[in-house]
C-alpha cells in the first residue's frame, strides 16, 4: 500500500511546479520526487530544494568516491564550501537519532543556507564560505545556467529531481547508510522469463555445498 500526497503549485521560471510525497507500507524511508517543468530562461538563475530536520547538534557526513567526509572538518581548508558534490548519500545525526538523505540525479548540495548563487569568477568575493557552520538544513542544488562555456544558456521541458530520506534511531552507522543508498541507486529488477530459458546452453553459475562434520577429540 502506497500513501501519495501531491503539491502543485506555480514557480518563477516554471510553468508548473509538482511535488510528490510518498509513503510505502513497510518502508521506513520517505520518498520526494519533484517534477519542474521549465520554461527557457536565459538570464542567470538556479533551482534549490531544502530539506530541514529536527537533528540538533548534528554532524553531517558526506559519501565521497571511495570513502566518507565530514563536513568542514575532513575539508581542506581552501576547498570549496558554498557548494559540495556526494557521492549518493548524506548523514545528518547525533548521538539519538539522524538521518540518510540520498539526491538520486542533482549531486550538488549546500549546507545551512542557499550559498551558491555566485555568479562569475567572483574573486574574492565575501561570499565565499571560510566555515561551515553546524546546521541541520540542507540544499539540494538541482539546476542552474550560471555557467557560459560548453553550457546550453537555457534549461527548459519537464525535469525531474527525486530524493530518498531514512529516518533512524540512534548514532551514525556507515553500514546502514551505505546499504540503504546502494538499495535506492541499484534496485534489484525481477525479470519474467521462460522456463526453459536456452536449455541448450551450459550455465555459467554452479552451486556447490559441501558438509562440514566437526571433529571431536
Amino acid at each position: 500500500m502506497v500513501n501519495s500526497l501531491v503539491v502543485t503549485s506555480k514557480a518563477k521560471g516554471c510553468n508548473s511546479l509538482t511535488r510528490e510525497i510518498r509513503l510505502t507500507k513497510g518502508s521506513a524511508s520517505v520518498e520526494f520526487n519533484n517534477i519542474v517543468d521549465k520554461q527557457a530562461v536565459v538570464e542567470k538563475e538556479g533551482i534549490h530544494f531544502g530539506f530541514a530536520f529536527d537533528v540538533p547538534q548534528s554532524k553531517v557526513r558526506v559519501n565521497i568516491p571511495w570513502g566518507v567526509m565530514e563536513l568542514e572538518k575532513d575539508q581542506l581548508k581552501a576547498g570549496n564550501r558554498n557548494w559540495i558534490a556526494l557521492q549518493r548519500w548524506l548523514n545528518i545525526s547525533n548521538d539519538n537519532k539522524g538521518i540518510t538523505w540520498c539526491s538520486m540525479n542533482a549531486c550538488a548540495f549546500e549546507s545551512g543556507d542557499i550559498t551558491a548563487n555566485i555568479i562569475g569568477g567572483a574573486d574574492g568575493s565575501p561570499k565565499w564560505i571560510r566555515k561551515i557552520q553546524p546546521s541541520s538544513i540542507i540544499y539540494s542544488w538541482a539546476l542552474n545556467n550560471h555557467w557560459h562555456t560548453n553550457f546550453r544558456l537555457s534549461q527548459d521541458g519537464k525535469i525531474g529531481f527525486k530524493y530518498r530520506v531514512l529516518p533512524h534511531i540512534g548514532g551514525y552507522d556507515v553500514v546502514r547508510s551505505n546499504r540503504f543508498a546502494m538499495e535506492q541507486y541499484r534496485p534489484l529488477i525481477a525479470v519474467q522469463t521462460k522456463k526453459n530459458l536456452n536449455p541448450g546452453i551450459p550455465s555459467l553459475l554452479r552451486v556447490v555445498i559441501k558438509w562440514c562434520c566437526p571433529i571431536i577429540r
